[in-house]
Protein backbone atom coordinates (compact mmCIF):
# COMPACT_ATOMS: atom_id res chain seq x y z
CA UNK A 1 0.00 0.00 0.00
CA UNK A 2 1.37 3.72 -1.14
CA UNK A 3 2.25 5.83 1.92
CA UNK A 4 -0.13 8.46 0.39
CA UNK A 5 -2.96 6.22 -0.94
CA UNK A 6 -5.74 8.84 -0.51
CA UNK A 7 -3.62 11.47 -2.28
CA UNK A 8 -2.64 8.87 -5.66
CA UNK A 9 -6.47 8.16 -5.48
CA UNK A 10 -7.10 11.24 -6.00
CA UNK A 11 -4.53 12.14 -8.69
CA UNK A 12 -5.54 8.89 -10.53
CA UNK A 13 -9.47 11.03 -10.68
CA UNK A 14 -8.23 13.79 -12.06
CA UNK A 15 -6.20 12.01 -14.47
CA UNK A 16 -9.36 10.07 -16.12
CA UNK A 17 -10.72 12.85 -16.10
CA UNK A 18 -8.23 14.93 -18.01
CA UNK A 19 -8.02 11.94 -20.13
CA UNK A 20 -11.75 11.74 -21.05
CA UNK A 21 -11.82 15.28 -21.93
CA UNK A 22 -8.37 15.61 -24.24
CA UNK A 23 -9.89 12.55 -27.16
CA UNK A 24 -8.27 14.89 -29.33
CA UNK A 25 -4.78 14.33 -27.70
CA UNK A 26 -4.16 18.66 -27.51
CA UNK A 27 -3.13 18.97 -24.31
CA UNK A 28 1.24 19.05 -25.15
CA UNK A 29 2.70 15.30 -25.47
CA UNK A 30 -0.54 13.70 -25.47
CA UNK A 31 -0.23 13.00 -29.36
CA UNK A 32 2.83 10.77 -28.40
CA UNK A 33 1.96 9.08 -25.07
CA UNK A 34 -1.73 9.15 -25.59
CA UNK A 35 -2.52 9.33 -21.50
CA UNK A 36 -0.95 5.63 -21.48
CA UNK A 37 1.64 4.43 -18.45
CA UNK A 38 4.43 1.50 -18.09
CA UNK A 39 3.91 0.55 -14.00
CA UNK A 40 6.87 -0.60 -12.95
CA UNK A 41 7.39 -3.32 -9.91
CA UNK A 42 8.90 -3.59 -6.50
CA UNK A 43 11.83 -5.76 -8.05
CA UNK A 44 12.20 -3.55 -11.77
CA UNK A 45 12.53 -0.58 -8.75
CA UNK A 46 15.08 -2.58 -6.78
CA UNK A 47 16.95 -4.09 -9.90
CA UNK A 48 17.77 -0.44 -10.86
CA UNK A 49 18.63 0.94 -7.75
CA UNK A 50 20.96 -2.06 -7.38
CA UNK A 51 22.62 -0.81 -10.49
CA UNK A 52 22.84 2.75 -9.96
CA UNK A 53 24.06 2.09 -6.23
CA UNK A 54 21.64 4.26 -4.82
CA UNK A 55 17.71 4.54 -3.70
CA UNK A 56 15.28 6.66 -5.08
CA UNK A 57 12.89 8.73 -3.35
CA UNK A 58 9.72 7.38 -1.94
CA UNK A 59 7.33 9.34 -3.24
CA UNK A 60 8.83 8.83 -6.66
CA UNK A 61 8.92 5.17 -6.65
CA UNK A 62 5.51 5.23 -5.52
CA UNK A 63 4.27 7.17 -8.23
CA UNK A 64 6.18 4.55 -10.55
CA UNK A 65 4.35 1.69 -9.00
CA UNK A 66 1.30 3.38 -8.94
CA UNK A 67 1.51 5.51 -12.36
CA UNK A 68 4.26 4.59 -14.22
CA UNK A 69 6.41 6.33 -16.80
CA UNK A 70 4.61 7.71 -19.90
CA UNK A 71 2.41 10.34 -19.48
CA UNK A 72 2.82 12.99 -17.29
CA UNK A 73 4.13 17.27 -17.64
CA UNK A 74 5.94 18.01 -21.00
CA UNK A 75 6.35 15.57 -23.78
CA UNK A 76 5.60 12.75 -20.82
CA UNK A 77 7.56 10.86 -18.30
CA UNK A 78 10.83 9.41 -18.90
CA UNK A 79 11.73 5.62 -18.63
CA UNK A 80 14.14 4.68 -15.94
CA UNK A 81 16.24 4.00 -19.32
CA UNK A 82 15.75 7.10 -20.92
CA UNK A 83 16.89 9.05 -17.81
CA UNK A 84 20.08 7.18 -18.10
CA UNK A 85 20.76 8.02 -21.69
CA UNK A 86 19.89 12.01 -20.82
CA UNK A 87 21.96 12.12 -17.67
CA UNK A 88 24.97 10.54 -19.80
CA UNK A 89 24.08 12.68 -22.88
CA UNK A 90 23.84 15.90 -20.94
CA UNK A 91 27.43 14.71 -19.03
CA UNK A 92 28.55 14.73 -22.45
CA UNK A 93 27.43 18.07 -23.64
CA UNK A 94 29.07 19.34 -20.13
CA UNK A 95 32.11 17.26 -19.80
CA UNK A 96 31.68 16.33 -16.73
CA UNK A 97 30.06 12.99 -15.84
CA UNK A 98 27.51 12.55 -13.28
CA UNK A 99 27.29 10.88 -10.00
CA UNK A 100 23.65 10.16 -8.75
CA UNK A 101 24.91 9.04 -5.71
CA UNK A 102 26.95 11.96 -4.58
CA UNK A 103 24.80 14.90 -3.20
CA UNK A 104 23.09 17.46 -5.75
CA UNK A 105 24.81 20.98 -6.04
CA UNK A 106 23.08 23.64 -4.38
CA UNK A 107 21.73 23.72 -0.51
CA UNK A 108 18.32 25.08 0.46
CA UNK A 109 19.56 27.90 1.92
CA UNK A 110 21.84 28.57 -1.01
CA UNK A 111 19.01 28.60 -3.10
CA UNK A 112 17.04 30.96 -0.86
CA UNK A 113 19.93 33.51 -0.44
CA UNK A 114 20.47 33.99 -4.43
CA UNK A 115 16.40 34.15 -5.23
CA UNK A 116 16.61 37.15 -2.52
CA UNK A 117 19.55 38.74 -3.76
CA UNK A 118 18.70 38.86 -7.36
CA UNK A 119 14.53 39.44 -6.78
CA UNK A 120 16.43 42.40 -4.96
CA UNK A 121 18.52 43.91 -8.33
CA UNK A 122 15.48 42.69 -10.68
CA UNK A 123 17.49 40.28 -12.02
CA UNK A 124 15.56 37.00 -13.87
CA UNK A 125 16.72 34.22 -11.07
CA UNK A 126 18.54 31.77 -13.39
CA UNK A 127 21.40 29.57 -11.65
CA UNK A 128 24.47 27.85 -13.76
CA UNK A 129 24.50 24.13 -13.08
CA UNK A 130 28.01 23.01 -13.03
CA UNK A 131 27.98 19.49 -11.56
CA UNK A 132 25.12 17.10 -12.56
CA UNK A 133 25.53 14.90 -9.73
CA UNK A 134 22.30 13.72 -7.69
CA UNK A 135 19.88 14.39 -10.23
CA UNK A 136 17.60 12.35 -12.77
CA UNK A 137 15.95 13.86 -16.05
CA UNK A 138 12.35 12.89 -15.76
CA UNK A 139 10.88 15.22 -18.53
CA UNK A 140 11.35 17.01 -21.98
CA UNK A 141 8.83 20.25 -22.81
CA UNK A 142 10.90 20.98 -26.13
CA UNK A 143 13.37 22.13 -27.34
CA UNK A 144 16.69 22.63 -25.06
CA UNK A 145 13.77 22.30 -21.89
CA UNK A 146 13.66 19.70 -19.38
CA UNK A 147 12.86 19.03 -16.08
CA UNK A 148 14.83 16.86 -13.85
CA UNK A 149 14.07 15.21 -9.79
CA UNK A 150 17.11 15.93 -7.53
CA UNK A 151 17.35 12.34 -5.67
CA UNK A 152 20.04 12.60 -3.21
CA UNK A 153 21.46 16.48 -1.38
CA UNK A 154 18.95 18.73 0.66
CA UNK A 155 16.48 19.41 -2.40
CA UNK A 156 15.83 15.29 -2.45
CA UNK A 157 12.62 14.77 -4.38
CA UNK A 158 11.99 18.50 -5.73
CA UNK A 159 12.00 18.92 -9.80
CA UNK A 160 13.88 21.56 -11.43
CA UNK A 161 13.51 22.62 -14.80
CA UNK A 162 16.94 23.35 -16.42
CA UNK A 163 18.04 24.81 -20.05
CA UNK A 164 20.83 22.43 -21.42
CA UNK A 165 21.76 24.89 -24.09
CA UNK A 166 24.00 27.15 -21.36
CA UNK A 167 22.85 24.60 -18.64
CA UNK A 168 20.52 27.34 -16.23
CA UNK A 169 18.67 25.44 -13.86
CA UNK A 170 16.13 27.10 -11.01
CA UNK A 171 13.68 25.58 -8.89
CA UNK A 172 9.93 24.93 -10.31
CA UNK A 173 7.08 26.80 -8.58
CA UNK A 174 8.33 29.23 -6.08
CA UNK A 175 11.71 29.22 -4.71
CA UNK A 176 11.16 26.50 -2.23
CA UNK A 177 10.63 24.32 -5.31
CA UNK A 178 7.62 21.64 -5.76
CA UNK A 179 7.80 18.29 -4.97
CA UNK A 180 7.18 15.61 -7.69
CA UNK A 181 3.39 14.91 -6.85
CA UNK A 182 3.32 18.53 -6.38
CA UNK A 183 4.76 19.29 -9.81
CA UNK A 184 2.22 16.28 -11.86
CA UNK A 185 -1.02 17.50 -9.98
CA UNK A 186 -0.09 20.85 -10.90
CA UNK A 187 -0.07 19.51 -14.91
CA UNK A 188 -3.32 17.90 -14.35
CA UNK A 189 -5.05 21.00 -12.67
CA UNK A 190 -3.47 23.63 -15.52
CA UNK A 191 -4.72 21.39 -18.60
CA UNK A 192 -7.81 20.41 -16.64
CA UNK A 193 -9.03 24.41 -16.38
CA UNK A 194 -7.94 24.34 -20.11
CA UNK A 195 -10.23 22.25 -20.77
CA UNK A 196 -13.06 23.33 -19.10
CA UNK A 197 -12.42 27.04 -20.31
CA UNK A 198 -12.46 25.59 -23.60
CA UNK A 199 -15.69 23.47 -22.83
CA UNK A 200 -17.40 26.56 -21.41
CA UNK A 201 -16.77 28.45 -25.04
CA UNK A 202 -18.47 25.95 -26.48
CA UNK A 203 -21.46 25.17 -24.19
CA UNK A 204 -22.04 28.55 -22.58
CA UNK A 205 -20.56 31.08 -24.87
CA UNK A 206 -23.71 31.62 -26.39
CA UNK A 207 -25.59 32.24 -23.16
CA UNK A 208 -23.12 34.77 -21.78
CA UNK A 209 -23.07 37.02 -25.10
CA UNK A 210 -26.66 37.31 -24.63
CA UNK A 211 -26.24 38.87 -21.03
CA UNK A 212 -23.33 40.87 -21.78
CA UNK A 213 -24.37 44.51 -23.65
CA UNK A 214 -22.24 45.21 -26.34
CA UNK A 215 -23.70 49.01 -26.75
CA UNK A 216 -21.77 48.96 -23.13
CA UNK A 217 -18.59 47.68 -25.01
CA UNK A 218 -17.75 45.25 -22.20
CA UNK A 219 -15.64 42.46 -22.70
CA UNK A 220 -16.29 39.05 -21.20
CA UNK A 221 -12.52 38.20 -21.51
CA UNK A 222 -11.82 41.19 -19.34
CA UNK A 223 -14.60 39.97 -16.96
CA UNK A 224 -12.83 36.68 -15.34
CA UNK A 225 -12.39 36.48 -12.00
CA UNK A 226 -10.22 33.27 -11.20
CA UNK A 227 -9.04 32.51 -7.63
CA UNK A 228 -6.38 30.15 -6.11
CA UNK A 229 -5.80 29.56 -2.60
CA UNK A 230 -3.58 32.58 -1.84
CA UNK A 231 -6.10 34.98 -3.69
CA UNK A 232 -9.48 33.51 -2.13
CA UNK A 233 -7.64 34.25 1.27
CA UNK A 234 -6.75 37.87 0.16
CA UNK A 235 -10.63 38.07 -1.28
CA UNK A 236 -11.81 37.22 2.44
CA UNK A 237 -10.09 39.56 3.58
CA UNK A 238 -10.26 43.08 1.58
CA UNK A 239 -11.22 42.35 -2.20
CA UNK A 240 -14.69 42.43 -3.77
CA UNK A 241 -16.25 40.81 -6.88
CA UNK A 242 -18.98 43.03 -8.14
CA UNK A 243 -17.97 43.76 -11.46
CA UNK A 244 -16.88 40.48 -12.41
CA UNK A 245 -19.14 38.32 -14.90
CA UNK A 246 -17.66 35.14 -14.40
CA UNK A 247 -16.10 33.93 -10.89
CA UNK A 248 -13.65 30.79 -10.95
CA UNK A 249 -12.95 29.31 -7.21
CA UNK A 250 -12.01 25.87 -8.89
CA UNK A 251 -8.98 23.94 -6.56
CA UNK A 252 -9.09 25.94 -3.61
CA UNK A 253 -9.89 23.53 -1.12
CA UNK A 254 -13.30 25.23 0.33
CA UNK A 255 -16.08 23.36 2.25
CA UNK A 256 -18.18 26.38 1.69
CA UNK A 257 -18.10 30.08 -0.05
CA UNK A 258 -16.47 32.87 1.95
CA UNK A 259 -18.82 35.66 3.47
CA UNK A 260 -17.95 37.93 1.45
CA UNK A 261 -19.11 36.34 -1.73
CA UNK A 262 -22.74 37.14 -0.79
CA UNK A 263 -21.99 40.78 -1.60
CA UNK A 264 -21.44 40.13 -5.99
CA UNK A 265 -24.35 41.27 -7.70
CA UNK A 266 -24.85 40.18 -11.21
CA UNK A 267 -23.01 37.10 -11.82
CA UNK A 268 -23.26 35.09 -14.62
CA UNK A 269 -20.80 32.21 -14.67
CA UNK A 270 -19.73 30.43 -11.23
CA UNK A 271 -17.00 27.76 -11.12
CA UNK A 272 -16.69 25.90 -7.40
CA UNK A 273 -15.28 22.19 -9.00
CA UNK A 274 -12.45 20.16 -7.19
CA UNK A 275 -13.22 21.38 -3.58
CA UNK A 276 -14.52 19.52 -0.77
CA UNK A 277 -18.08 21.29 -0.51
CA UNK A 278 -20.87 19.41 0.83
CA UNK A 279 -23.43 22.09 0.93
CA UNK A 280 -24.74 25.76 0.24
CA UNK A 281 -25.83 27.11 3.59
CA UNK A 282 -26.08 30.72 3.18
CA UNK A 283 -28.54 33.03 0.95
CA UNK A 284 -27.58 33.36 -2.30
CA UNK A 285 -30.72 35.71 -3.48
CA UNK A 286 -27.94 38.65 -4.95
CA UNK A 287 -27.06 36.34 -7.52
CA UNK A 288 -29.86 34.86 -9.02
CA UNK A 289 -28.91 35.97 -12.31
CA UNK A 290 -26.67 33.25 -12.74
CA UNK A 291 -26.81 31.39 -15.88
CA UNK A 292 -23.63 28.73 -15.65
CA UNK A 293 -22.82 26.92 -12.15
CA UNK A 294 -20.00 24.26 -11.73
CA UNK A 295 -19.88 22.05 -8.36
CA UNK A 296 -18.32 19.38 -10.00
CA UNK A 297 -16.27 17.20 -8.04
CA UNK A 298 -17.23 17.84 -4.80
CA UNK A 299 -18.47 15.88 -1.54
CA UNK A 300 -22.15 16.45 -2.57
CA UNK A 301 -24.61 14.02 -1.37
CA UNK A 302 -27.77 16.03 -2.77
CA UNK A 303 -27.95 19.16 -4.83
CA UNK A 304 -27.84 22.11 -2.57
CA UNK A 305 -31.76 23.81 -2.64
CA UNK A 306 -30.09 27.16 -2.86
CA UNK A 307 -29.83 26.25 -6.56
CA UNK A 308 -33.89 26.71 -6.96
CA UNK A 309 -33.56 30.21 -6.79
CA UNK A 310 -31.15 30.67 -10.10
CA UNK A 311 -34.29 31.23 -12.09
CA UNK A 312 -32.13 31.61 -15.23
CA UNK A 313 -29.91 28.80 -15.09
CA UNK A 314 -29.32 27.30 -18.26
CA UNK A 315 -26.17 24.73 -17.24
CA UNK A 316 -25.79 22.58 -14.43
CA UNK A 317 -22.22 20.46 -13.52
CA UNK A 318 -22.71 18.15 -10.87
CA UNK A 319 -20.87 15.49 -11.75
CA UNK A 320 -18.31 13.72 -10.02
CA UNK A 321 -20.37 14.17 -7.16
CA UNK A 322 -21.88 11.48 -4.54
CA UNK A 323 -25.61 12.29 -5.72
CA UNK A 324 -28.64 9.75 -4.94
CA UNK A 325 -31.05 11.35 -6.76
CA UNK A 326 -32.55 14.98 -8.54
CA UNK A 327 -34.47 16.73 -6.60
CA UNK A 328 -38.01 17.80 -7.87
CA UNK A 329 -36.73 21.98 -7.83
CA UNK A 330 -34.90 21.35 -10.88
CA UNK A 331 -38.05 21.26 -12.65
CA UNK A 332 -38.56 24.82 -11.66
CA UNK A 333 -35.69 26.07 -13.55
CA UNK A 334 -37.54 26.39 -16.40
CA UNK A 335 -34.38 27.96 -18.38
CA UNK A 336 -32.37 24.85 -17.58
CA UNK A 337 -31.22 23.28 -20.81
CA UNK A 338 -28.09 21.14 -20.18
CA UNK A 339 -27.37 19.13 -16.99
CA UNK A 340 -24.33 16.88 -16.17
CA UNK A 341 -24.84 14.65 -13.28
CA UNK A 342 -22.22 11.89 -14.77
CA UNK A 343 -20.33 9.90 -12.22
CA UNK A 344 -22.50 10.08 -9.47
CA UNK A 345 -24.52 7.39 -7.60
CA UNK A 346 -28.15 8.75 -8.64
CA UNK A 347 -30.55 6.17 -7.96
CA UNK A 348 -33.78 8.35 -8.70
CA UNK A 349 -34.58 11.07 -10.94
CA UNK A 350 -37.67 13.16 -9.52
CA UNK A 351 -40.68 13.23 -12.22
CA UNK A 352 -41.10 16.41 -12.43
CA UNK A 353 -37.91 17.10 -13.81
CA UNK A 354 -39.88 16.02 -17.08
Amino acid sequence: MFENSMRFYALSEKFRDLKSKDLGLRVQGAIKHRYDSMKLTSRELYVFEEKIGYQLPDEFKDFLKCFGWGAGPGNGIFSLSDSQYYIKKWGEDLGKKGDITSDFQFTSTQITEFFEKKENFGVYPRIKLQRLDGILPVSHHGGSFYTYLVVKGEEVGKVWGINIENFDTKPLGKRQGLFFLDWFENWLDENLKESDNKKLNVLCREYLDQFINRDEERDFQEEKLFLNKDRLRKFKEEEGISEHTWLSMSHCSMNNLPDKFYEVKGLLGLDLSYNNISGIYSSLKKISSLSYLSLKSNNLKALPDAIKIFKKLKILNASNNRLYSLPDFLGGLEELEYINVSNNRIREIHPGIS
